[in-house]
């Protein structure tokens, strides 16, 4: 191995936690590949490639397309990368993507006990999504090697191709580091709504239960066929009733704190590169805890599989007390599509996510930060997706409603960040 590739192969090493000292075993994760905005060109024609611990690197198989063999021996397990016999051009791989999303996640990288050779030589390669990767900058080996930060480019010369006076389309391409749906909790009064405001909203009139509201759950092992009182397996709530009264999500503070707080959370994600579907946007608005749901789907298309990776409700508490808490779910949830460990992912969420507000803001922890007597709420019954509920702070209580006042920026940011560690942990 040259010193050059020696170097590289250590810097490496360092990026992703481990050294020759404690050698990774095959199958392991050493670290994780990136999507970037670099787009890297061989003899001008362009090659895809991501980002491995600040190094650009590419699919060796793709290399065939670009002027060399790639051959694989079973035998040994061995990558051999050498100059093609037909050095004519490199017809590349077709149009090549650079991504608006820099750093988010493609894949991760595994140790991997397949020996890749350049010019004969061992090199530093990992398999990254079923692919053997390889550094950019190993083909130093064959040709001069450069970076333009301003032009986000990297470039390889070889003298044996002709430059490509006509390369492959180059787009840009939106990743996400995942979808996340922020509820801003309670919105409009009930009672300054018309009934064809409440029907468009999702609620359901029920003359048997006295009014508008909508029902706690789905039938078991359904979704989107609502109980209608019986069919469901959770416990009975509301005085013995699945029925939920549009009255009971009535408040006169709340909305306006819980919108605040998630506006400034959906900032701070969406500057991480994450989307965010909000379940309202204004105090106008008030759909019912089921319409809020169908923000967990693509295009609101409930009949397609959810795509969102978690659904974030934020409230703000009352009724004495002070402080932040995520609510913690237990016992019964058998709508259909949950993972095994729904309640358990979601509770996680919740309190990594209570956890930075209670680290970043002057809110307390309330409880010790989970609060676990509410286990039935309708969103816990009916969501497809794992879900965290926080109540944050009190706003019947003059500090906490001063705070909640005062430190929205702080509590959407600390939001944000509770999310990204749920997702990346």
């Amino acid at each position: 191995m040259t010193k050059r590739l020696l170097c590289l192969f250590l810097t490496l090493a360092l990026c992703f936690g481990f050294a020759a000292g404690a050698r990774a075993e095959s199958g392991d994760v050493i670290g994780e590949a990136v999507y970037t905005d670099i787009v890297a060109y061989i003899n001008n024609q362009p090659i895809p490639s991501y980002n491995v611990g600040g190094y650009t690197v590419v699919i060796a198989e793709d290399l065939r397309k670009y002027g060399f063999d790639v051959v694989w021996d079973n035998g040994t397990r061995s990558l051999s990368i050498a100059p093609a016999d037909d050095q004519s051009f490199a017809a590349g791989t077709g149009i090549v993507y650079k991504y608006d999303g820099l750093g988010v996640k493609f894949a991760d990288v595994i140790q991997t006990d397949i020996t890749t050779y350049l010019q004969g030589e061992p090199i530093t390669a990992f398999s990254i999504d079923g692919s053997t990767m390889v550094p950019l900058n190993a083909l130093k080996a064959y040709g001069e090697v450069s970076f333009s930060q301003e032009l986000r480019r990297a470039d390889v010369k070889i003298s044996w191709i002709p430059i490509n006076d006509n390369p492959n389309p180059v787009e840009t391409k939106k990743v996400s580091r995942g979808v996340i749906v922020l509820d801003p909790g309670h919105g409009r009064l009930s009672g300054n709504m018309s009934d064809e405001q409440k029907a468009a909203d999702g609620w359901i009139y029920n003359s048997a239960k006295g009014g508008w509201g909508e029902w706690r759950h789905w039938k078991s092992g359904t979704t989107w066929q609502d109980c209608g009182g019986y069919g469901c397996s959770g416990r009975v709530t509301e005085g013995g009733s699945c029925w939920y009264p549009i009255g009971a999500g009535d408040r006169k503070l709340e909305p306006e704190i819980t919108l605040r707080n998630c506006m400034f959370a959906k900032k701070y994600l969406e500057e991480m590169g994450y989307e965010v579907r909000m379940t309202r946007n204004t105090n106008d608005e008030n759909p019912s805890m089921t319409k809020r749901l169908i923000y967990c789907y693509p295009d609101n298309d409930t009949s397609a599989a959810p795509d969102a990776d978690l659904f974030v409700c934020i409230h703000s508490n009352a009724g004495g007390g002070r402080g932040s808490a995520y609510i913690e779910l237990s016992g019964v949830y058998d709508q259909a599509g949950i993972p095994s460990n729904y309640a358990d992912l979601s509770n996680r969420a919740g309190k990594f996510i209570n956890d930075e507000i209670v680290a970043d803001t002057s809110l307390s922890a309330y409880m010790g930060g989970c609060y676990p007597y509410m286990p039935e709420l309708i969103l816990f019954c009916k969501s497809p997706i794992p879900i965290a509920y926080i109540e944050c702070g009190f706003f019947d209580n003059s500090s906490d409603l001063a705070i909640l006042n005062s430190e929205y920026e702080q509590i959407g940011k600390a939001i944000a960040s509770g999310i990204d560690k749920y997702i990346n942990n």
